[in-house]
């Protein structure tokens, strides 16, 4: 039973004010019913952003070569972000977007002829080794002889390095330094102007002594040519066929030892 009063007088519309066109309780409903199918659709989508693991996002951590001799990328994905830096050689540099397994035909049994090896003296970072090993892959070198100190020696780095097919690492170690130390080098004249001299001078003579090396391991494991390139510096074997420094070599009349490449800079890189 509901209790009937009389209306109450309006004075607005005896002063000829208008009415208004809706009763604030019917826009209070409006705008809850607003926020609430805001709120139901908001909702979804937060919870999605929650549980969504970043698939399809490409991550640089998950793209090494399969046959690593440091901790998968399952473990690898699970260290801190700091860890992941360590494994990227600390660069802040953009990286090289490594390839899950490097095949090139000619990392098969090698019967290709010639045979072309890269020696090179390093202790540079995965950013800067990487790309420089992959050109060189490219362009038809399939074996390189890596004469490694610093960074280039830890191990997350040269697990990496290792595990590229072609790929001959040399430490530098006391037993490698005692080794050089006994190099018949020492008495080459060309050489002696630079002993007990710092910065490059020394660099230059570390670099001779580890060519020495190559060039003997070259010859013992079948070489037909060996150059030593920096890892700032490419190899363009322009004019040749594919581009390709084996149909290069391969024209060069078998009573020429040596073939000299003019150096040019590019911007930061020498070629």
């Amino acid at each position: 039973m509901r209790r009937t009063r009389p209306e109450p007088t309006d004075r607005s519309h005896s002063e000829g004010m208008p009415a208004p066109a809706q009763p604030p309780s019917v826009a209070g409903g409006g705008a809850a019913w607003r926020h609430l199918l805001l709120l139901l659709t908001a909702l979804p989508l937060a919870l999605a952003a929650l549980q969504w693991r970043g698939a399809g996002v490409d991550d640089s951590c998950s793209r090494w070569p399969p046959r690593l001799a440091v901790p998968a990328p399952s473990r690898l994905q699970s260290l801190r972000s700091a860890s992941c830096v360590e494994v990227l050689a600390a660069s802040s540099a953009p990286t090289f977007p490594y390839l899950r397994g490097w095949s090139f035909h000619f990392d098969a049994p090698d019967t290709h002829h010639p045979k072309v090896c890269v020696q090179t003296s390093t202790s540079a970072g995965l950013d800067q080794i990487l790309p420089w090993l992959y050109y060189h892959k490219v362009v038809g070198v399939a074996h390189f002889l890596l004469f490694v100190e610093g960074k280039a020696a830890k191990p997350t780095v040269a697990g990496i390095l290792e595990s590229i097919p072609g790929m001959k690492m040399v430490y530098r170690t006391k037993e490698l330094e005692e080794q050089q130390a006994r190099s018949r080098i020492w008495n080459e004249t060309w050489l002696a102007g630079f002993f007990y001299k710092p910065c490059n001078y020394e660099l230059f003579v570390k670099q001779s002594l580890n060519m020495e090396m190559a060039i003997v391991m070259a010859r013992e494991t079948g070489m037909d040519w060996i150059m030593h390139l920096d890892t700032d510096e490419l190899l363009y074997p322009g004019g040749a066929p594919e581009y390709s420094i084996r149909r290069l070599l391969a024209d060069v009349a078998d009573n020429v030892d040596m073939v000299i490449f003019p150096m040019k800079a590019v911007s930061s890189m020498m070629i």
